[in-house]
């Protein structure tokens, strides 16, 4: 059998019956087998038996973590008025967007027409002014961070003022490199903070979400009980998680992954020590131990870790990878099969005010094993 992850080659226990080779194979869910017959393997491995469990602990936390990325937190409602008119309600980015092309006599952008990327490549798109507008988005903060960026695409379109103070000067991208980072730090008080984006609308422009990126944790105000846009503020970022998703633990927005720390010890010599991640909820997951890195993809989320460490206690660092949805979308619509724009369109019958995210976490203890070597 082939390690597909590893190339690691190790010889099966088989058996003739009749004019057929038999085996076993056991395979997780999403699991798979690369087995070949009747071929002479160089290095492989010579079949043993599995090891024995001798003892086993569990590990339940709370533990110290570590973010690979900034924390996020997606502005995707917002306010927008014409030149001389009252601002609109708290809506929606993109029925925003149809909005104000509706004014102008234009087509909304969330059905079937032709890209604005292709039309630029084509020397067509229309660039011919329409009129003022101005766009409103607030926030609360109620424990200012040291360090923030406004992530937003083609900020070049836009005049930008955060609690009145001009910004625009880009310091980088996030993600993707359409997605500009200008640096707020400086101008975020206590309580709400509005960012004002005055524009001279024209039809190739993308009135898009924009996201906070930065050193802060986001989490409920006071007495509020839904997850909804205008519920959620931000404080300090975390340090320490508890067993469960981090929704709900200030990383409801995260998009990065998570370093759990915890401490294991050598088994000792003859012995060899397995971790697992019962029940994970990721897109994939690592552990990290002694200058390697244990990749696992896939199910069973398991790794043995005995070369790896060094006599005595060691730090182990589980990494739990998350995923971009609870950040990037679909927010406000149940999960799908498939998704789509009809996913994104604020138009959607299944369209709710809730931030609808998925879980991700360590939500069982971490268990280490003790085994006999083979």
């Amino acid at each position: 059998m082939w390690d597909a992850l590893s190339g690691e080659r190790n010889l099966m226990k088989s058996r003739e019956v009749g004019d057929r080779v038999e085996f076993d194979v056991e395979l997780a869910p999403t699991g798979s087998a690369l087995i070949t017959l009747g071929y002479t393997v160089r290095g492989a491995r010579p079949a043993g038996e599995p090891p024995t469990v001798v003892s086993a602990q569990f590990v339940e936390g709370p533990f110290d973590i570590e973010l690979t990325e900034s924390n996020t937190f997606p502005l995707d409602y917002c306010r927008f008025r014409f030149a001389g008119e009252e601002f609109s309600d708290f809506i929606p980015t993109l029925k925003a967007d149809t909005l104000i092309r509706k004014r102008f006599g234009l087509l909304s952008r969330l059905g079937g027409e032709q890209q604005p990327w292709y039309l630029s490549a084509c020397g067509r798109a229309d660039t011919r002014l329409r009129g003022k507008c101005e766009l409103e988005r607030k926030f609360h903060v109620s424990v200012v961070p040291d360090h923030c960026l406004l992530a937003i695409e083609q900020p070049e379109n836009f005049a930008i003022t955060v609690n009145g103070k001009p910004v625009g000067a880009l310091v980088g991208c996030w993600v993707d490199e359409d997605i500009k980072t200008i640096d707020i730090s400086g101008c975020l008080q206590p309580g709400e903070n509005e960012i004002l984006l005055v524009f001279d609308y024209h039809a190739d422009m993308e009135i898009e979400d924009m996201y906070l990126v930065g050193d802060f944790g986001v989490t409920l105000k006071t007495g509020r009980l839904t997850r909804q846009p205008g519920d959620v503020t931000l404080v300090a970022p975390p340090k320490q998680l508890e067993l469960g998703t981090w929704v709900g633990q200030k990383l409801d927005f995260y998009g990065g992954s998570v370093r759990y720390k915890l401490n294991v010890t050598h088994p000792g010599a003859g012995k060899r020590l397995r971790i697992s991640l019962p029940m994970i909820q990721c897109t994939a997951a690592a552990i990290h131990v002694g200058g390697r890195t244990f990749t696992l993809p896939w199910e069973p989320f398991a790794a043995d870790i005995t070369d790896a460490l060094a006599e005595g206690e060691n730090v182990v660092a589980i990494e739990v990878i998350g995923g971009r949805k609870n950040i990037f979308g679909p927010l406000h619509v149940p999960w799908h099969a498939w998704t789509g724009p009809g996913e994104f369109n604020p138009d959607n019958v299944s369209w709710t005010k809730n931030y609808l995210l998925f879980d991700h976490g360590l939500t069982l203890p971490i268990k280490l094993e003790t085994l006999t070597a083979q």
